[in-house]
């Protein structure tokens, strides 16, 4: 079946100007870097003063891992001997090689789901996945400073 073009000059304005927003929206969410997350490292991150949606996901980030991770795994991702609600716990080093080989996806499933054997909270009702992610991303940078 053939394609009907709108033939009303407004209509046809009306439809490139929503086809441009949508592109632009499109583009505008891609990640920078190669493509990967946790791809830029801190001093491209340091040096990149454009208002880029990744500079402003890796803020976003920071903060979130500030509000919902540096309690146990500390300000460096090291973790290390914490006491949560009265409750000894040894959170784990962020940092380490073998977590820095987890996928994203691995990660945001040990996030959702939690350890509370290990007094890690589920965080599935707290953050969203895009959330999880920009902390992910965050986290990344971390290892690579370390």
């Amino acid at each position: 079946m053939a394609e009907v073009l709108p033939t009303n000059p407004r209509l046809k304005l009306i439809s490139t100007v929503a086809a441009c927003a949508l592109i632009s929206a499109a583009c505008s969410s891609l990640p920078a870097g190669n493509g990967t997350p946790g791809s830029r490292t801190p001093e491209a991150l340091a040096s990149d003063t454009t208002a880029s949606t990744s500079a402003s996901d890796d803020l976003n980030g920071h903060e979130l891992y500030a509000e919902n991770c540096m309690i146990c795994h500390r300000k460096t991702a090291t973790g290390g001997a914490a006491t949560i609600q009265g409750k000894k716990i040894k959170p784990a080093d962020l940092t380490k090689e073998r977590l820095r080989t987890w996928s994203d996806d691995k990660w945001l499933r040990d996030v959702q789901a939690g350890d509370p054997d290990e007094g890690m909270p589920a965080f599935r009702n707290k953050l969203s996945s895009e959330q999880i992610l920009a902390i992910i991303n965050y986290i990344r940078t971390l290892q690579q400073a370390s």
